[in-house]
Order: structure tokens, then sequence, then C-alpha cells
């Protein structure tokens, strides 16, 4: 019974080698990453493309806000916004979406475009803001999805 034992397990130690090594090799091989592997702030990205939000980089925010042609959103939460924020930027923090907005209403018109960023590329809050202005009937609504810690570490100007 022992040895039974001793080889069931040296059969299934063998075969997990085996589908780990040929896992490697059709990984190796493999022409382009697996098809639901892509980097974050890859899938922001094409997260706004397809909900037809233009995503834009700091030099286009860094004009935006020299011309002040745009409500500059924070979609961060409250005491991250305290610490530090862009110029002129409002606090709309995703998880107080429904209470802010009100708050905020009357400087979220269809006639002003509005930039909403949050983190940086490792925080969707940014999206999932701008997806609910423009539902809310905001047309013009941009994305900085590089957000506040590109916006930083580039020493740029923060409040």
């Amino acid at each position: 019974m022992k040895l039974y034992r001793m080889n069931v397990t040296a059969g299934m130690i063998l075969l997990l080698l085996l589908s780990v090594a040929s896992g490697l090799v059709a990984r190796s091989l493999s022409p382009s990453p697996l098809p639901f592997y892509q980097a974050w702030s890859h899938s922001i990205a094409a997260q706004a493309a397809a909900a037809g939000l233009p995503v834009v980089g700091s030099e286009e925010v860094q004009s935006m806000l020299a011309l002040g042609s745009h409500v500059m959103i924070d979609a961060r939460d409250a005491v991250s916004f305290a610490e530090g924020h862009l110029p002129m930027a409002l606090s709309l923090p995703e998880v107080d979406f429904e209470t802010a907005v009100v708050d905020l209403a009357p400087f979220l018109t269809p006639e002003i475009p509005v930039l909403v960023y949050c983190g940086g590329l490792d925080c969707d809050a940014a999206l999932r803001v701008a997806l609910l202005l423009k539902e809310s009937g905001l047309p013009d609504v941009t994305l900085f999805a590089e957000g506040f810690a590109r916006w930083q570490a580039e020493g740029r100007p923060v409040e």
C-alpha cells in the first residue's frame, strides 16, 4: 500500500512538472501576450476610447489650465485632494459622487468642458467618474489617465 501511495504521489508530481514545463514552452513560443493580459493603463485608455472619452497627457492639461478652458475634477478621496491637487481643481470623489455632484452642479454645465483625473495610471476612479458625468448629460468630458502622480512627478504646480 505504501509503494502504491509513493507511485501515485510521484506520478502527480511528474504530471505537475510536465504541465508547468509545457505551459512555459507554449508561453515562450507565443508571439503576443495572453489575450486577457494587458497593462492596467492600456485597459483604462481602451475603456475610455470605447466610451468616446478623449485621453490627454500632462502637456494638454497644462494648456487647458493656462486657457481656463476646462473644469478640473479630481476623482480621488477628500483626504488625497486636501493633501494636494491640480490648480483650480474641484473635488468629486467617486465614492461620494451622488452627493458631491449636487454641490458642483453650478460648475458642471453642458457648455463647459470637463477634465477628470485621479491618482495615476493605477487608478480607475477618474474613468468611472468621467463616465458618470457623461451619463448625466455632460457632452465634453476628457480623461487625464496619468493623473496626479504624473503631474506631480513632472514638478508641475500643485495646490
